[in-house]
């Protein structure tokens, strides 16, 4: 009898080593699964960053408020400032005085009636106090719920079209 009892215990302890060892490695493989999703987010993270710096066109995305919350590398070649010195602040800091008033009606159609934009055009004020004509597309940014909390722009510098449209209207007239 007690060899029967001691081989049952046996049997027990065989049995929770064997769901331990189950649980064991059922956390490993989740582990190396968790690993492997990081990386690769990682790498996703890496190639998405590597495209939008590459682009020559302004990416960026802001508060519903205006503040830019994101915007690439194209910034300093297009404007002359580092994004960093950008980012934080209201968009309408950087336009031109007289086209303030038309950029914060387009992006009130945007963040307000969840419009998206199409070749809105105005003037930008450079770091070296140029002028910079703008064309920007723009749509608003939703979060989970489908509420706007936003947007996402991508603005093309279209300075030199706009100076040779300008030249040929004097010519015509």
């Amino acid at each position: 009898r007690l060899e029967s009892e001691a081989q049952e215990e046996d049997l027990d302890l065989i049995g929770c080593q064997a769901l331990l060892l189950e649980m064991v490695m059922t956390y490993s493989i989740n582990l190396l699964k968790t690993r492997e999703l990081e990386e690769q987010l990682q790498e996703s993270n890496e190639k998405f960053k590597s495209l939008i710096n590459s682009s020559c066109d302004i990416i960026c995305t802001a508060e519903k408020s205006g503040k830019w919350t994101f915007i690439n590398q194209a910034a300093k070649k297009i404007l002359g400032y580092e994004p960093a010195d950008m980012v934080g602040r209201p968009s309408f800091d950087f336009i031109f005085p007289e086209d303030i008033k038309s950029a914060r009606e387009a992006h009130e159609s945007v963040v307000g009636e969840g419009k998206s934009l199409r070749e809105h055009v105005n003037k930008w004020i450079s770091k070296d106090g140029g002028t910079i004509t703008l064309s920007w597309n723009i749509v608003p940014l939703r979060n989970r719920r489908g509420q706007i909390v936003g947007t996402h722009g991508v603005g093309r510098d279209i300075t030199s079209r706009d100076k040779l449209e300008q030249r040929t209207r004097i010519e015509l007239d």
